[in-house]
């Protein structure tokens, strides 16, 4: 069963929401009518965007009056207000529900049918939570786990552990010496479309991703005469450099402690205070980017070491500059705004899992998004992207695309409505496996069993050498095991590993 922790209460609501409905039982929806179904000024906006849509997007058009009827009876059942429809990147998800909306109310009655309804109703409730009426439940549980603190509180604990002086340091590293100016190249930023955004050090240090890495005293000189002034100097400054960086870690704790959390997520990330996005970096990272000779004790910190540090930084700012996640939350397209932020930092990070999906799809139907970012200034815009998505995959499958979070989302970040649709797909395999069912229907399996053999060819040059035969099935701990399996098994009907 389709379920999760919150399953009673949410089901209640969308009980509550669909009572005065018939939309789940056949036989007796008639054609909606604006007025009874909804607000006219929602219905306008929303059928105005399917104009817009439309001309790019063929399946929209081929569906409009389908996707008109059903878009206006959801518009009314959820208390949908105009204001929803201004952007266009919602509006395009908004239409993809409509659209598998549409094809359940055509299914027979039955579990399958209503497990459907209430994975689309779940997705009405994670867009359009700030934007009707009829969600106050829905929008409670969203918001509470996005911010358990007001936003007057949040802005001062970040006040308190902003460190001004190399806030500023590091706003005229990247301003006036051009530390990022390369990603900006990369991204096809300029003067004139620069997003704006405030950098803040914090004096804080995230235990899991130890950003203090590379910042040691210099070693002690143990050979010289014992009570040595110079040895004993040498071992305070290795004290003092151990408790400022404990000290970090015991001050990014109480930071995360008083903003709700249970722990830090990450040692940059980017937030919005007061309406302006924040660049948010520790100060041991800080320290690194803004003087690279504070690395010079610590001879195993290498030049690697320093492009990946340096990554942090232009992965945290490709996020400031556009993004193709719906209204910059979990929701809707995060898996992508993260793939966008390694794609133009290097992929030297993480979202292995995230990265490995895509490639998995780019096997299953030759599509990649790093293609679409490539191709615009920013990587593109929402409705760019996710257009280009629906183009070559369909509406109902882009929904599920855009709707797959990384694990770390999924654990850490995500309220039960996203847990539960994730849990609906069936993770990043169900949605593969849907791909591939879409393939062979639509006559297309010929190509991705070429893809796939070259898949094997290319793994084989990784893996199948050097002791590296583990990486066969390294995506298996991502919950990636469709496409491995079948990528395994033309490598072993080509000779090109042995049978497991």
């Amino acid at each position: 069963m389709y379920k999760h922790k919150n399953y009673v209460n949410i089901c209640a609501l969308i009980k509550i929401i669909m009572t005065e409905s018939t939309t789940i039982q056949p036989g007796l929806h008639e054609k909606p009518n604006i007025n009874e179904m909804g607000n006219e000024r929602s219905v306008e906006a929303y059928c105005a965007q399917l104009n817009e849509l439309g001309k790019t997007i063929p399946e929209i058009e081929q569906k409009r009056e389908a996707l008109k009827d059903t878009g206006i009876e959801i518009v009314g059942e959820f208390g949908i207000g105009p204001d929803f429809f201004d952007d266009d990147g919602r509006s395009l998800v908004f239409t993809a529900i409509s659209s598998r909306w549409a094809t359940n109310k055509e299914r027979e009655p039955g579990e399958d049918r209503d497990r459907e309804q209430t994975f689309l109703a779940d997705t009405i409730a994670l867009i359009a939570y700030k934007h009707s009426d009829k969600l106050g439940e829905a929008r409670k549980i969203i918001e509470e786990k996005g911010s358990p603190i007001s936003k007057e509180m949040r802005q001062m604990v970040y006040d308190k552990y902003t460190d001004k002086e190399y806030s500023e340091l590091m706003r005229k590293k990247i301003d006036d010496e051009g530390l990022l100016n390369k990603v900006k190249k990369r991204l096809g930023i300029t003067a004139e479309n620069e997003d704006p955004y405030e950098v803040r050090v914090l004096s804080i240090n995230h235990s899991e991703h130890d950003q203090t890495y590379g910042l040691d005293a210099p070693m002690p000189n143990y050979e010289l005469p014992s009570g040595s002034s110079i040895l004993e100097s040498d071992v305070r400054l290795q004290e003092a450099v151990k408790n400022w960086k404990d000290g970090l870690v015991k001050r990014g704790d109480t930071f995360a402690s008083e903003l709700g959390l249970d722990s830090l997520f990450a040692g940059a990330w980017v937030t919005t205070l007061n309406g302006k996005q924040i660049l948010c970096i520790s100060s041991a990272l800080a320290e690194k980017l803004i003087d690279p000779k504070v690395t010079e004790n610590t001879f195993w910190y290498t030049k690697n070491d320093q492009n990946r540090d340096l990554a942090i930084l232009e992965h945290e700012y490709t996020h400031t500059q556009g993004g193709v996640n719906v209204d910059r939350e979990v929701a809707f397209g995060i898996n992508l705004e993260e793939l966008r932020a390694e794609h133009y930092s290097g992929n030297t990070m993480g979202y292995q899992d995230i990265k490995g999906f895509f490639v998995d799809i780019a096997v299953a139907t030759g599509f990649h998004p790093n293609e679409i970012f490539d191709q615009r200034k920013k990587g593109g815009s929402t409705v760019e992207v996710f257009g280009d998505i629906v183009r070559s995959i369909g509406m109902a499958r882009m929904l599920e695309v855009v709707l797959a979070s990384p694990k770390n989302y999924i654990e850490d970040q995500s309220n039960e409505f996203v847990q539960a649709v994730y849990e609906y797909l069936g993770g990043f395999d169900g949605i593969i496996k849907r791909l591939i069912d879409d393939q062979n229907a639509a006559g297309k399996g010929r190509g991705m069993e070429v893809r796939i053999i070259e898949r094997a060819q290319k793994m084989a040059e990784i893996a199948g050498k050097d002791g590296k035969e583990w990486l066969w099935d390294y995506r298996r701990k991502d919950g990636l095991n469709v496409m491995t399996n079948l990528v395994n098994r033309s490598a072993e009907e080509q000779g090109l590993k042995k049978a497991a």
